[in-house]
């Protein structure tokens, strides 16, 4: 075992983070989303927000991380030391055969890499790439974006737009569906939601959230998108 503390969370939409480093004080911790990025939260308030799921192989998870990251380019230099690290470590090593296999990215996720990484870099020229702090939600997270660079275009029709709840959805409880859901009735913005990984209540099942999924909720008056 390293000096870290690695252990699988999630939060009340079943969002999942690796947690790095739990001092009591203060907890360090990789998001699943978009962006990979390393983020620190108070300790009274992460254990607040998200539970642990000690049934859920570290290691299944970072390499999930590293299978989405590779085509959203967005995955920091310390995020990706640490998931290489997890993936690495034969300890860390779980029953395959208990799990589905890693999802596959959608097709949908390449253009989004392919287009960042055409993206025209003029607004940075001449200027020094900094560390960049914000907060991973408001009075939360502070999150390190080591990578700068240009925002990822916006691809889907359902990309940026804003989600209001208007029902609740029937789905069996603690059934990945069920999980879909709670993400994106929970979500206030598709882009908080988009690309996530959400899984099971037994951990066995997990399925990254799509423009697809988001479509469906609309299309069956769960939420409205604006």
């Amino acid at each position: 075992m390293s000096q870290y503390d690695y252990a699988v969370y999630r939060d009340r939409q079943n969002h999942t983070c690796i947690v790095l480093k739990d001092t009591g004080k203060s907890v360090e911790f990789i998001a699943m989303g978009n962006e990979f990025l390393v983020g620190k939260m108070d300790g009274k308030e992460f254990h607040a927000e998200y539970k642990a799921m000690p049934e859920y192989p570290v290691k299944r998870a970072a390499e999930q991380y590293l299978a989405f990251a590779a085509l959203t380019a967005g995955l920091t230099g310390k995020a990706r030391e640490h998931l290489d690290g997890i993936v690495a470590d034969p300890t860390l090593e779980y029953d395959r055969t208990q799990f589905n296999p890693v999802p596959k990215p959608s097709k949908e996720k390449h253009i989004m890499a392919a287009a960042k990484k055409t993206a025209a870099p003029a607004k940075a020229a001449g200027k020094k790439e900094s560390l960049v702090t914000r907060a991973a939600k408001p009075g939360k997270a502070a999150v390190e974006n080591e990578s700068g660079g240009s925002p990822i275009p916006k691809v889907s029709k359902y990309a940026g737009k804003k989600i209001k709840k208007l029902a609740d959805h029937s789905a069996r409880e603690g059934s990945i569906r069920a999980a879909l859901l709670d993400a994106i009735l929970g979500a206030k913005n598709t882009d908080d939601v988009l690309g996530t990984e959400v899984s099971s209540a037994d951990g066995s099942k997990s399925e990254v959230v799509t423009p697809g999924h988001i479509g469906w909720a609309e299309k069956n008056e769960l939420i409205a998108i604006s």
